[in-house]
């Protein structure tokens, strides 16, 4: 039987993730048949000069700014691309009325199987205005166009961002949970406490369920000997 914590852990989770799924302002991505532009849009490559654009779309949706040194870094700096085969984008962005509507990182990388080396380029930043997302799925198009690429990677994309992949012949990774989410508690009350303060309870209630949570899986760690061992036993 699965332990008080592990059952806890797995709601809330489930909870979490059920509200980040709903319709919201931090959905990047919407499916695309629901989706109407509302006007001429532009797919170009992405410059550096966007970057100012880019980071303010970006915030807008909730998502994590760069920062102009990890442009420079990723793309600058990034000795992979000049040993690409052909040029390779930064990026690419939808632009409308002369303001970026949507953008999608492209990273160089390279990797090593067996004796092979394999040319890769892994998505990032995937970003969207609601009005635009019905033609968003050009984005994609446009990264799975690149010539002379052995692997293309997405490692952090959403369910609908998912299945637009996967439309385009991407395979998921070949593991059944490789999206569990696995941790362990040390500090019942801080980790209960930031849990409920996700799910949107008040200092209040986030207090006293911190208190309640932290006994109840103090308690069943004692009774399962799950509490952390000392090095050398």
């Amino acid at each position: 039987m699965a332990s008080f914590e592990t059952r806890t852990v797995n709601t809330i989770l489930r909870v979490i993730r059920a509200r980040r799924q709903k319709p919201s302002r931090r959905s990047v991505v919407a499916p695309v048949e629901n989706s109407t532009s509302p006007g001429p849009v532009r797919l170009r490559e992405a410059t550096f000069s966007d970057f100012n654009a880019v980071v303010a779309l970006k915030k807008s949706w909730g998502l994590f700014p760069d920062s102009v040194e990890n442009w420079d870094r990723l793309w600058r700096h990034n000795p992979v691309i000049s040993e690409a085969l052909s040029k390779r984008p930064i990026g690419w962005v939808l632009e409308a009325d002369g303001k970026i509507v949507g953008y999608l990182g492209n990273i160089s990388q390279s990797y090593r199987y067996g004796d092979r080396t394999l040319r890769a380029v892994t998505a990032s930043g995937f970003v969207v205005e609601p009005a635009y997302r019905g033609v968003s799925i050009s984005l994609i198009s446009a990264f799975y166009r690149q010539p002379c690429v052995d692997l293309y990677l997405n490692t952090t994309a959403i369910e609908v961002v998912g299945k637009i992949n996967r439309a385009f012949k991407a395979d998921s990774l070949p593991q059944p949970d490789y999206d569990a989410v696995l941790f362990w508690i040390l500090r019942p009350f801080s980790s209960t406490r930031a849990i409920l303060k996700e799910l949107g309870m008040g200092p209040a209630l986030s207090y006293a369920g911190g208190l309640v949570g932290s006994i109840a899986i103090t308690i069943d760690s004692f009774f399962r000997r799950r509490e952390p061992r000392s090095e050398g036993t």
